[in-house]
């Protein structure tokens, strides 16, 4: 035991003799960032990082060159190109304010293009940081960074111009330019690598009413029939953006988006987006009857229909329009359960008479689960998707309150056909609202 004790005295004597070693010279660790082994390398770059950060900008290319593959260089690997210079500048080479700026402004001309994207980033960083920096050189280097031939140095420079927002006029609009002639670079290397019009579009949500002049461009992505990389999302969260803080081009936008709207030849999913695009906005009252459609449209899905719901209710009494035919949900809705528990589910699969929304993928289930549980389950996957239906129509008309008086005969039969407590307490509440 006494030598064991003995061991470990020398051993930590040993290790703090070690620690206390001075650092190499900055020269003798840039030689080793170019030895063939790579744990050397790795070892070189944590010395210089701590204690010789001061120096980090004068050997900075060289840490690049040594860190190579391990800092993800590729702009079609796993992780993103800011990857590299928060590991190298940001986190731990203890750089101040004008250091980090003065790196990333060089790095957007560096020749590899994960490392110009990265740079992009790490500016936008800083300024959102609170560092210094220099809005007409960033413009400057935006400019050049959306000219790029690499997708995803224009996909950054694009998403550096977020610092904008909060800009002098004259920098704000050079910057909403921009960002409105980005809207028409759709390209992106990879399908998770976000492209310049989808980072344009999302940092434009951020300007509102300032970016008023992009309103037609963003008009042109939010018509595209498909959402790849959220592009048609983000365009139409822009417009409402801007309507919400813009009463003035809230009418503008409202034409614009209802064609987008009420087009069935377009997917659920982008037609989903440009219902969003008008939640909240006034002039939004135009649409009740094309939401209110929505509502009974065969072709539309759940999160059409769930969309068109949550705007119709947040136009509260302005919604009284769709009543009616919130009321026929109503009452469709407490025939189908009533039909449910009539028929047989083997029955009732092949029945036109049931209605049911997605009926092709309930009728698959079910079928694909044939046995003893075959009728329970079909039970429940109906009365849950009519179930879903009447909470949405009873939510609405809670909302529009005394103004949907004419659906009280309507949830007064639905209370008396609930089958559990929980639904009748909705449907009182639902009374309540509107006598109130």
């Amino acid at each position: 035991m006494m030598r064991l004790a003995i061991l470990i005295l020398v051993l930590a004597f040993a290790r703090s003799t070690e620690a206390a070693d001075p650092p190499k010279p900055l020269a003798e660790l840039v030689k080793d960032l170019r030895d063939p082994d790579r744990i050397v390398r790795l070892r070189a770059v944590e010395a210089i990082r701590e204690h010789h950060y001061d120096k980090i900008l004068e050997v900075l290319p060289q840490l690049i060159e040594a860190l190579g593959d391990d800092l993800v260089r590729s702009p079609l690997d796993r992780k993103p190109g800011e990857y590299l210079l928060q590991q190298t500048i940001w986190q731990t080479a203890n750089l101040g304010p004008v250091e980090r700026v003065k790196v990333a402004s060089e790095l957007t001309k560096h020749r590899d293009p994960q490392i110009r994207a990265g740079a992009f980033v790490v500016w936008w960083a800083a300024a959102e940081s609170g560092d210094k920096v220099d809005l007409a050189d960033l413009l400057a280097a935006v400019r050049r960074g959306v000219k790029d031939e690499n997708s995803l140095v224009r996909a950054q420079a694009t998403m550096s111009l977020r610092a904008f927002w909060k800009a002098p006029a004259k920098e704000a609009e050079a910057a909403i330019a921009l960002l409105t002639a980005a809207l028409e670079d759709r390209e992106s290397q990879r399908e998770d690598i976000p492209s310049p019009a989808m980072e344009a579009a999302l940092a434009l949500i951020n300007f509102k009413a300032k970016a008023r002049p992009a309103i037609p461009a963003l008009g042109k992505v939010a018509a595209l029939n498909h959402n790849r990389g959220r592009v048609v999302w983000f365009a139409c969260q822009a417009l409402n953006a801007i309507a919400t803080s813009d009463a003035a081009a809230a009418e503008e936008i409202v034409k614009l988006l209802k064609p987008l709207i009420t087009d069935k030849t377009r997917s659920n999913e982008v037609r989903t987006c440009a219902v969003n695009g008008v939640w909240n906005v006034g002039e939004a009252v135009r649409l009740v009857g094309d939401l209110a459609a929505i509502l009974e449209e065969p072709g539309a899905d759940d999160n059409l229909r769930s969309v068109a719901y949550h705007v119709l209710g947040r136009m509260g009494p302005q919604a009284a329009p769709a009543v009616p035919t919130l009321v026929r949900l109503l009452d469709r809705g407490a025939r189908n359960l009533r039909a449910q528990r009539a028929v047989d589910a083997h029955r009732a699969l092949g029945s036109s008479a049931v209605w049911l929304r997605d009926w092709d993928w309930f009728a698959k289930t079910v079928e694909s689960n044939r046995g003893d549980n075959k009728s329970r389950m079909f039970d429940r996957l109906m009365a849950n998707s009519v179930q879903r239906e009447q909470f949405a129509a009873l939510t609405v008309l809670s909302q529009i309150g005394p103004a949907a008086g004419e659906a009280v005969g309507a949830i007064e039969k639905w209370i008396e056909q609930a089958d559990s407590d929980y639904d009748r307490r909705r449907g009182f509440q639902t009374l309540q609202a509107i006598k109130k």
